[in-house]
């Protein structure tokens, strides 16, 4: 008997609560839809998916994400979010945290959740390395090869960037 089983009361036939769930490859490329980012070609590979789950799929890429709310949050305190303007605004964020702490959190946060997901994607490339070696996954990609060039994304990349300006 293993030292899991002791510590998890199974030898005594003891039911063991379930694990939280943990996200999936499935559910973590829906998360990076709403999220930021999302390669779009990834739901026309999936050879698995039904029609009514890419389609919800697609709906859900076309909602606003979590960077839009972010862009709407600064417009609404009067920061141009254009294109050629946004980096200005981030750094009048992270310059008036007097006026801007709830705004300066916000991106903090959005970038702890980034770190979080990073972690998460390296964790799922090791799994898959030792579940199915370098096969291509049930997805329609290469695998881990895939997985692993996904690795150094960022959901917020103008937010990691704002740290070599600050």
């Amino acid at each position: 008997m293993g030292i899991g089983a002791v510590e998890s009361g199974r030898h005594r036939g003891e039911k063991v609560p379930s694990r939280p769930s943990r996200p999936s490859s499935r559910s973590f490329g829906e998360e990076s839809g709403r999220l930021s980012y999302g390669d779009a070609s990834y739901l026309d590979r999936r050879r698995d998916a039904s029609d009514a789950e890419i389609a919800r799929r697609r709906r859900c890429r076309a909602e606003p994400t979590l960077w839009d709310a972010y862009l709407t949050a600064l417009s609404q305190r009067g920061l141009p979010v254009s294109e050629g303007e946004i980096m200005e605004s981030l750094l009048a964020v992270a310059r008036d945290r007097g006026s801007c702490d709830d705004l300066w959190q916000l991106a903090e946060d959005l970038l702890t959740h980034d770190e979080a997901t990073a972690l998460w994607r390296m964790r799922h490339v090791q799994m898959v390395e030792r579940q199915i070696g370098a096969k291509s996954d049930t997805g329609g990609s290469s695998g881990a090869p895939y997985l692993r060039g996904r690795t150094r994304l960022h959901f917020f990349p103008l937010l990691w960037e704002l740290r070599a300006w600050l």
